[in-house]
């Protein structure tokens, strides 16, 4: 397997934990085109 790509703005091969606001927070402006979100199915 080749090694994974490095973006220029942002470590992909990286996970980040944490609160979603505060790790958005962190990351350079306009450097994410979508963020897909699948809620828990027991929330109530």
């Amino acid at each position: 397997m080749p090694p994974a790509k490095s973006s220029a703005l942002v470590d992909t091969r990286v996970v980040y934990c944490g609160d979603n606001l505060d790790q958005l927070a962190k990351l350079p402006v306009q450097c994410v085109d979508l963020i897909y979100l699948v809620a828990p199915r027991q929330t109530a």
